[in-house]
């Protein structure tokens, strides 16, 4: 039985791989993150286009898309002095990113569900989320996700102007994190506010670094220094008073729609430590 499930699984992949464009983003198939309602209509219908694999029956849709980054890294050092390196040059094949999202929804469109797996990363599950959108101005995700807060982090990497991330949101960036997020959008064609609040794990990134870092499935054993037991707050408001400005380093937009001036603002606050910030009030209490 585990073979069968295997080689059906192996099939999606494949099929997702070879449907999608080189740069297509996951998030390309269907953005679940939208806020909509309603249920889903009409018989079963399955399509393998430009982005993926689609299925979508009465109550039930799934998006199939897997994107694969190959990389040559070519470096000639020429750094000569008292420290020089000269000479350490390398070529190097890599296949830098190869991910497969699975997306949709069950029952209703309201009851969404993502699962991305990076089959280059140690930890197998980047994403793993299900979302209640039942309103525009107050919707429930829970799981773990790219945490709401810098602009460049969570923009998909298919969707940058450079082939990386720059170096600034590599020193700010706030990681992946398992939570509880309220999110909601007062305007529809015009987005006057959006907002994301949610409390998640606390684990630190490092013992001198205050950014989440929970990717990893741990063990609930708080005392053997994974899990350090305090949660985080985040929250991150943003405004797009000329119409909606979509996620990306670059502009995607059809060449009609260039001569078109949008901008959005927004802005990300963070805060952790919940459970030594209860201790204090409570000691103060008892004072």
């Amino acid at each position: 039985m585990a073979k069968i499930w295997f080689t059906a699984l192996a099939l999606l992949v494949s099929a997702g791989l070879w449907a999608s464009p080189a740069m297509a983003s996951s998030g390309d198939v269907e953005d679940v993150g939208n806020i909509q309602r309603g249920g889903a209509q009409g018989a079963a219908d399955t399509t393998l286009g430009s982005k993926g694999l689609s299925f979508e029956t009465d109550g039930f849709a799934l998006n199939v898309n897997t994107r694969v980054q190959f990389r040559l890294t070519y470096q000639n050092e020429v750094a000569n002095g008292n420290n020089g390196t000269n000479g350490r040059d390398f070529v190097n094949f890599r296949v830098r990113r190869a991910k497969t999202a699975f997306s949709g929804h069950f029952f209703q469109k309201e009851f969404q569900y993502k699962l991305v797996l990076g089959w280059t990363n140690s930890d197998l599950i980047e994403v793993a989320t299900f979302r209640w959108a039942f309103h525009q101005y107050m919707n429930v995700k829970a799981g773990q996700d790219k945490l709401e807060w810098n602009w460049e982090e969570i923009s998909s990497s298919g969707k940058m102007q450079f082939v990386e991330r720059s170096y600034v949101n590599e020193v700010f960036n706030q990681d992946y994190a398992k939570g509880i997020t309220i999110d909601g959008q007062i305007g529809e064609d015009t987005p006057w506010l959006k907002y994301w609040v949610g409390i998640y794990n606390g684990v630190l990134k490092d013992d001198d670094d205050y950014r989440n870092a929970d990717q990893a499935v741990n063990a609930e054993a708080f005392n053997d220094g994974v899990v350090d037991g305090e949660m985080m707050l985040n929250l991150r408001l943003e405004t797009h008073p000329l119409g909606n400005v979509a996620y990306g380093m670059n502009d995607m937009r059809s060449e009609d729609e260039h001569d078109k001036i949008i901008f959005a603002v927004g802005l990300g606050v963070l805060g952790s430590g919940i459970r030594t910030w209860a201790a204090r009030w409570m000691t103060r209490c008892r004072a």
